[in-house]
């Protein structure tokens, strides 16, 4: 047995550590901060619901503290990565790959939320806006407007010069 057959086959980096790696046979574990994992699992499951997308099943999320990595093990689906394969494939099955891609984002541009207006998450639980930089959650919102009130609201009560 060499050196590297207990090293997970990274299929992704970000950053110092392999986000996205094999874990083992017909697995896919993602790494990455509590607040991106935990969101993950419920957006999977809202677009195979309500989209004909394959999408793999979630067989485990564990969530660590703040400061350290949580993770989300799936299954691993079947197929080469695009960037692998493509180089490869010929014409005919490049146009076929990206008809079917076009009507794949097709389906995800088409996902609404449960009401006109609405921000919050696909399950209808707390909004998470990555631009904030406190990394947290905040609650639903019945209307755009109302967001964007939320999101002035600690510089439009600093008073001016």
């Amino acid at each position: 047995m060499d050196s590297t057959s207990s090293v997970p086959r990274q299929l992704a980096g970000l950053g110092s550590y392999p986000r996205i790696a094999s874990s083992g046979v017909k697995r896919v574990r993602k790494e990455g901060k509590a607040f991106r994992i935990l969101r993950e699992p419920e957006a999977m499951e809202f677009v195979r619901k309500n989209t004909s997308l394959p999408v793999p099943a979630v067989l485990e999320v564990q969530i660590g503290p703040e400061t350290r990595l949580s993770s989300l093990t799936m299954e691993e689906m079947p197929g080469r990565q695009l960037g692998q394969a493509w180089p490869n494939m010929s014409d005919a099955a490049r146009s076929q790959t990206i008809s079917m891609l076009k009507q794949h984002l097709a389906q995800l541009h088409d996902l609404r939320p449960p009401s006109p207006g609405w921000v919050g998450s696909c399950s209808g639980g707390t909004a998470y806006d990555h631009r904030l930089t406190n990394l947290t959650t905040c609650r639903p919102f019945d209307f755009v407007g109302a967001f964007h009130g939320f999101l002035v609201a600690p510089v439009s009560s600093v008073k001016s010069w």
